[in-house]
């Protein structure tokens, strides 16, 4: 039978009804597999004709066996539980991270991705990055990258998401549906995909229910989403005259942030205003009144990330893919009908 280059190993791991480690493990016979299993996974790739890049596996035996990692933030807790998908994964794998925080700076993310260069990684997962599609082009041709969560629409490389729009979208419109019409948003002075999206779905929303104008009831908290610029955006904004009696943010951050902001206006939450947040980390259910929220399947994105990883260095000549994982409106305490 001819062999098929667009079989992927995940296609192998389902027919076998095993892990993608555990075929990655088989076909480079890299530790013991019981006997049974490894049946399974020979037979499902001789029924689907699939073929391993051998020039990549080559390749491999010389390499370090370390994933790149790049996030713009360590202490977020939405960067860190996807952090700890890619790990858990790429432990499966047996292979290691390098996880490093640049906080969002350009020349310090050039540098790093001349690790792959050097052969001090043999891959990246990009989290979120400020390099230009140009300077970022050459690595994406020569080496495995994919973008989790953040991402250049621009270049044609895997990458794993949520559908930022349709998120923000549907979580304006949940605050709009529950009789709210002074709706506002806090977002980022970031210049992430996510953000721009998220705005837009916004205003979006907005419109699409005969509220005007929605851009005036906008304000934009520090581009690491702090609790304190939070804070501090909220404030304003809710001391003004006639403010918005809900309000959207576009992380859970900003939302715990704006809740203090509320409060020190003399604001009850959600009784004067309703404050939605965005990630669903676990924090936002520790407050009185608990967030609501978007939930984002952060574990997930790091483990799916991770996935792809291993499938381009296993066969490199795979055709990019976009896969968008669920978001999940979650309602909670801090939202409430007008």
């Amino acid at each position: 039978m001819d062999k098929n280059s667009n079989v992927k190993i995940s296609d192998v791991s389902k027919l076998a009804g095993v892990s993608v480690a555990t075929v990655s493990r088989v076909i480079n016979n890299t530790c013991f597999v019981n006997p049974e299993t490894r049946e399974k996974v020979l037979k499902a790739v001789e029924a689907l004709s699939y073929e391993p890049n051998l020039s990549a596996r080559n390749l491999r035996r010389n390499t370090s066996g370390a994933i790149l990692v790049i996030t713009p933030n360590m202490t977020n807790p939405y960067y860190s539980n996807i952090i700890t998908g890619i790990n858990e994964t790429a432990r499966k794998y047996g292979s290691s991270t390098f996880v490093c925080s640049t906080n969002g700076e350009k020349e310090q993310e050039l540098e790093l991705m001349k690790m792959l260069d050097s052969r001090r990684a043999d891959a990246a997962i990009i989290l979120a990055t400020n390099i230009n599609d140009d300077a970022l082009l050459p690595y994406t041709k020569n080496y495995p990258v994919v973008f989790c969560s953040e991402y250049n629409p621009d270049l044609e490389i895997d990458r794993v998401s949520i559908d930022n729009y349709k998120a923000a979208y549907e979580a304006t419109e949940y605050l709009i549906n529950i009789g709210h019409k002074k709706v506002g948003m806090m977002s980022s002075v970031n210049d992430y995909i996510s953000t721009k999206l998220r705005k837009q779905g916004f205003i979006d929303a907005c419109q699409a229910h005969g509220i005007e104008n929605a851009e005036k009831n906008i304000v934009y908290a520090s581009k690491d989403y702090s609790f304190s610029s939070a804070r501090s955006q909220a404030k304003d904004l809710f001391s003004k005259k006639n403010h918005v009696d809900a309000l959207f943010c576009i992380s859970d951050i900003l939302a715990l942030g704006a809740i203090y902001g509320a409060r020190e206006c003399g604001l009850d939450v959600p009784n004067d205003v309703s404050i939605l947040g965005f990630d669903n980390l676990e924090y936002s259910e520790m407050m009185v009144p608990q967030i609501s929220t978007v939930n984002q399947p952060c574990y997930q994105l790091g483990e799916v990330a991770m996935e792809k990883i291993q499938e381009k260095l296993m066969n490199p000549d795979l055709e990019p893919t976009v896969e968008i994982l669920r978001h999940e409106l979650v309602v909670r305490g801090s939202t409430a009908q007008m």
